[in-house]
């Protein structure tokens, strides 16, 4: 039925149905007869739809809910009616030739995109956008996937574009989202995390340094120091043992 819904005859605006056209209609079809004149403005309007409802007919035996939402969209768009269906890429060459046709503006392109992309949702907080995202990966893939954004990282205190130093006195673990955040916020301002959460992390960097581990008490001070002015929290360092 693809085939007689595509025939070239529909584009050809000069050219009338004729009997042949309909008889293989018909005979696909398995219709008895048709009620159509094939000499009216909008014979090849009315032979498409006749088409269209066939194959629905046929689609709803199967229950096929793919092929009938498909015709009813296509019926609409014959018929002058608002049709809506969801992204696909067709759609979106469509849409984007439009607006490269009617624009004089690319900040108005820009505008459009940004505004679509800011709508769309987000593998990292849509579960949905995750699975088609991840559609085709492996387990292991999968599982790296959903853990990537809790893995540890080493962030700067100080920003290096604020001029952090590259040295242990300003480093911190963080995981990476929490690194991300860092990175594209001023926490001064909007401290997104945990505030009794800096005080319990460098307890257990100071108690790493009375042990004689790993840090020095030199260093920690610094760190307290680069911590206090990047977000304007002070912690307690009292029971650092300072030599």
């Amino acid at each position: 039925m693809a085939d007689l819904l595509t025939h070239p005859i529909y584009k050809a605006e000069n050219t009338p149905l004729n009997n042949k056209i309909m008889s293989n209609v018909l005979r696909t079809t398995k219709s008895p007869h048709y009620n159509i004149d094939l000499t009216s403005n909008n014979a090849k309007e009315k032979v498409q739809l006749f088409i269209i409802n066939k194959i629905k007919k046929a689609a709803e035996n199967e229950n096929n809910t793919t092929i009938i939402n498909l015709c009813d969209i296509t019926k609409k768009r014959l018929l002058g009616q608002p049709a809506y269906s969801k992204f696909s890429n067709k759609a979106f060459t469509y849409k984007l030739n439009e607006i490269l046709g009617n624009s004089s503006s690319t900040d108005e392109i820009k505008e459009i995109f940004n505004n679509i992309c800011n709508k769309l949702p987000k593998s990292s907080n849509s579960i949905d956008a995750f699975i088609v995202k991840n559609k085709d990966a492996t387990n292991m893939a999968i599982i790296n996937n959903l853990l990537d954004q809790y893995m540890v990282t080493i962030e700067h205190i100080v920003p290096s574009s604020k001029e952090g130093a590259n040295d242990i006195s300003n480093w911190a673990l963080a995981c990476k989202k929490c690194n991300g955040i860092h990175g594209s916020s001023d926490i001064k301002t909007n401290y997104p995390f945990d505030r009794e959460a800096p005080q319990e992390y460098f307890n257990i960097i100071i108690d790493d340094c009375n042990n004689k581990n790993f840090f020095n008490p030199k260093d920690i001070i610094k760190m307290a120091d680069n911590f206090y002015k990047i977000t304007d929290i002070k912690v307690d360092l009292s029971k650092l043992k300072v030599d």
